[in-house]
């Protein structure tokens, strides 16, 4: 779940654009002020050890993945790291059918089955997305469906390695792997596939760069950034 940590920053992103120092200077103590109050919204009771998972995790990013990162991508064709997020995206389409099924989407509860039809048998088993599920509907999964239930956040958590989580992710990541075929089915390819995915996740580290170069307090830029992605994701409907 290291991509998620990832992912969650780009929200916070932002390029002003100014070209004057003192407005850039103005402009990042504004950021971080709006981040601290977004962190501080978040219910985080176990703030003194999730500080502690933080700083192992930052390390263990800097240590490892970074640098994995980096030799997967000089190794590894964009076409080809293309094809395993494309195979990876379509397996995972019941995850993504549940969402929907909790949420009582009608739409997206036939999209779902049949780009996963047609993209598994005229996509080279997924490799190539014939079908874009996101161009109909948007992307869901058991955290979504339970968010729509009324299950709320619970409290924020930082997991060593695996990165942050509040309760109701926990779960729904849970949910989502039990219902990953390459959870239970660990053939070579299915691990190739795997494997490939994970790095292709953390792929995007710039955005974790990025989100955490200038920030004062990196903990609370990362925990409003989460919670403000899962957050905007957990309201996406159709």
């Amino acid at each position: 779940m290291l991509y998620v940590l990832f992912c969650s920053g780009m929200v916070l992103l932002v390029s002003a654009g100014q070209t004057m120092a003192n407005q850039n200077e103005d402009d990042m103590v504004i950021a971080e002020s709006e981040a601290d109050a977004k962190a501080r919204a978040v219910y985080d009771p176990a703030e003194p050890v999730n500080r502690v998972s933080f700083e192992f995790n930052d390390g263990f990013y800097h240590v490892v993945t970074r640098p994995v990162t980096n030799v997967y991508e000089f190794l590894i064709p964009q076409f080809a790291r293309t094809a395993i997020s494309n195979a990876s995206r379509n397996i995972k389409a019941g995850s993504r059918f549940a969402g929907n099924l909790m949420q009582g989407n009608i739409k997206g509860m036939m999209v779902e089955p049949a780009a996963f039809i047609i993209n598994t048998s005229f996509g080279i088993g997924g490799l190539i997305e014939v079908v874009k599920v996101s161009d109909y509907v948007p992307p869901q999964d058991i955290s979504s469906g339970l968010a729509s239930l009324g299950v709320g956040d619970g409290p924020y958590m930082v997991v060593p390695v695996a990165g942050p989580f509040n309760v109701r992710t926990l779960i729904g990541s849970i949910g989502n792997a039990a219902l990953n075929p390459i959870c239970w089915l660990e053939s070579p390819d299915d691990i190739i596939v795997n494997t490939g995915d994970n790095i292709n996740g953390i792929s995007i580290v710039d955005a974790y760069d990025e989100l955490t170069k200038d920030s004062v307090d990196k903990y609370a830029s990362v925990k409003a950034g989460y919670s403000d992605y899962y957050r905007k994701q957990s309201t996406q409907k159709e």
